[in-house]
């Protein structure tokens, strides 16, 4: 677990870093209960693949239906239309 970071009031964080080792890492040390959303539309799916919850994306102001689409794809497991999206 997170030392200091994480406490139960808080349930969840977005992560901008676009570090998919960090997200990783946090995904790795907080309980299932923790949402952790990506927040950079650069790592999505990587994010989604490490246990990312969702997405809160700037991008998604331009290109929503993308930006859903590439969620979808990933929960109906075409990671190759997925991966083609992402690129």
């Amino acid at each position: 677990m997170l030392k200091g970071i994480y406490t139960p009031n808080i349930i969840g964080i977005k992560d901008t870093s676009g570090n998919i080792v960090q997200l990783s890492e946090l995904i790795r040390d907080c309980p299932e209960s923790f949402t952790i959303f990506a927040g950079n539309a650069g790592y999505l799916l990587p994010a989604l693949s490490v246990g990312a919850k969702g997405a809160a994306l700037a991008l998604a102001n331009i290109l929503p239906e993308d930006c859903c689409r590439l969620v979808s794809l990933y929960k109906q497991a075409d990671f190759e239309e997925a991966k083609k999206l992402q690129l």
